[in-house]
């Protein structure tokens, strides 16, 4: 499994060390084979915002997108590519402040939420919405996150 994670913004400084810890041992347990590719990429509010425009028509920034590379057009080339997790750091450390928990601990809880839309999970409606709380949290605490 190669992993990949870019940290594309300067306002907020973190090690990204254990994110990576807690990535390969997330894959570990979603049984994601070694040919795969994953990509998180750790924003900024403002980057955040232009992507959440440009591919949801959605003003404003938002925690985390996914991008699937097994979806679209394009899917038949990127086979090997589990896909893109963006993560706005400064929503995440606002999110980290309401619920009192570390920024780190608030970025691994997101990763978990991005990957799990790239295997095709979502929260579109109150059924789906349950199943991947449920999928979120059974990870969690395998993990130990």
């Amino acid at each position: 499994m190669e992993i990949q994670i870019q940290n594309r913004q300067r306002s907020i400084k973190l090690s990204i060390a254990p994110l990576r810890d807690f990535l390969s041992r997330l894959l570990d347990s979603l049984n994601i084979t070694q040919e795969q590719e994953l990509s998180v990429v750790l924003v900024s509010d403002a980057q955040i915002a232009r992507l959440n425009k440009q591919y949801r028509h959605k003003i404003g920034a938002t925690d985390v997108l996914a991008f699937a590379m097994r979806e679209g057009d394009d899917s038949r080339f990127t086979q090997q590519q589990l896909g893109d997790v963006v993560i706005s750091v400064e929503t995440a450390k606002r999110q980290a402040e309401e619920e009192k928990h570390s920024l780190i601990c608030e970025l691994k809880i997101l990763i978990v939420h991005g990957v799990l839309h790239l295997l095709g999970y979502d929260h579109i409606d109150a059924s789906d919405a349950e199943k991947m709380k449920q999928m979120e949290t059974v990870l969690l605490e395998h993990i130990k996150h």
